[in-house]
């Protein structure tokens, strides 16, 4: 097997990618997995375990000079790979590829009905272009696959929606989390310093709307529950988008200043820093899986989601809802949580079970080399 992971630099395709590695180490498969250059999660393999890895310069290519080089120089290094089947796992595939193709679509978000109405109309030209593009390509990159694995019924549906004969080639396969973090982490009690501690891990994006968590935290201060937020995310991710500059702005504002810290958590802390705070808040607008969600789950953490599809597919009844981009929803749910500690523990002990039954590796694999067998 030859797999393209050449996308993966951050979010949820690095969880995908470093668990991939981790796994097919021990699965009776011989794999070359291509990978950025500097991709950080790379374990050790033990000899004989028939995994390689192959870091790719071509991850530093803007978007047309990648698309021309996966189309030719990567069909090159496919076809003459040896590997009996080619594994897409972020998004984009070949188009005519040379070998057997699974698609694995796990993060092109704007597909959703509700990217399209709240977040495309704030893009400048640029970036209408493009979302236009990538659309267009996770389209024709299906088309173009034997099996198209999509990793939720609300992904499915948003990219099957523009093209229903898709529907017949592709399968439902839920991502997983580490079985290590199955077990509960959390040790911290509820509020145990006096302060409400609030995680939301995420890159930035434009749908990720981390201001609304911002606001909400500052009203919980001024509703007198003393209350910190630690956004995952960086300064530098903003300057990307033409809407990170108001976003940023927001979230830095000197009236949150206590209150609200920024900073990157690299993938193998999550679990540790889970269980240090108090409850996982996810405010983003779309998502295609939502890998924290699970995470916290795992971790034993309650979790608080805007009211969408894709949040209610993953977390079910082990989580609590607010109506997306409302401060005012969202602080009033974290204040019902901190008056009931019969609600925590129920969230809880309900989101370890759902991540047992639904999230698990070992079902996920499973489901997936299903998927390579059928093609050989």
């Amino acid at each position: 097997m030859i797999v393209n992971a050449i996308s993966a630099h951050m979010g949820g395709m690095v969880t995908y990618t470093s668990n991939v590695l981790r796994h097919f180490q021990h699965s009776r498969v011989a794999a070359t997995i291509c990978l950025p250059t500097k991709f950080s999660a790379v374990p050790k393999f033990p000899e004989g375990s028939g995994v390689v890895t192959r870091g790719m310069q071509a991850t530093r290519y803007g978007p047309i000079r990648r698309f021309l080089w996966e189309q030719t120089m990567w069909r090159h290094i496919v076809k003459t790979s040896g590997a009996d089947i080619l594994f897409s796992s972020a998004n984009y595939g070949l188009l005519k590829p040379p070998i057997p193709q699974v698609l694995l679509v796990q993060g092109e978000v704007s597909f959703s009905p509700l990217y399209q109405e709240l977040v495309t109309p704030k893009f400048n030209l640029r970036e209408r272009t493009l979302n236009a593009m990538r659309r267009r390509l996770v389209l024709w990159s299906a088309r173009h696959s034997d099996i198209v694995i999509f990793p939720s019924q609300t992904s499915f549906d948003s990219v099957v929606r523009c093209d229903p004969k898709l529907a017949e080639k592709s399968v439902i396969n839920y991502l997983a989390t580490d079985e290590k973090a199955l077990q509960t982490k959390h040790s911290r009690p509820w509020r145990h310093d006096g302060m409400l501690r609030i995680i939301y891990v995420s890159v930035y994006y434009p749908h990720k709307d981390p201001g609304t968590l911002a606001t909400a935290t500052r009203r919980l201060n001024e509703n007198g529950l003393p209350s910190h937020a630690w956004i995952t995310m960086e300064p530098a991710d903003f300057k990307i988008w033409s809407t990170g500059a108001v976003e940023l702005k927001a979230v830095r504002d000197e009236e949150l200043a206590g209150f609200v810290s920024m900073g990157r958590l690299p993938h193998s802390e999550v679990g540790t820093s889970m269980a240090g705070h108090d409850v996982l808040v996810s405010p983003s607008l779309a998502e295609t899986f939502g890998f924290p969600l699970v995470e916290g789950m795992a971790a034993g953490i309650p979790v608080v989601a805007a009211n969408t599809e894709c949040h209610r597919e993953i977390c079910g009844d082990a989580a609590l809802y607010f109506e997306p981009r409302n401060p005012q929803a969202l602080c009033q749910r974290l204040m019902e949580l901190d008056a009931d500690p019969g609600l925590r523990s129920d969230l809880c002990q309900k989101g370890a079970e759902r991540v047992r039954n639904l999230f698990t590796w070992d079902r996920h694999l499973r489901a997936l080399f299903d998927c390579f067998e059928r093609l050989l």
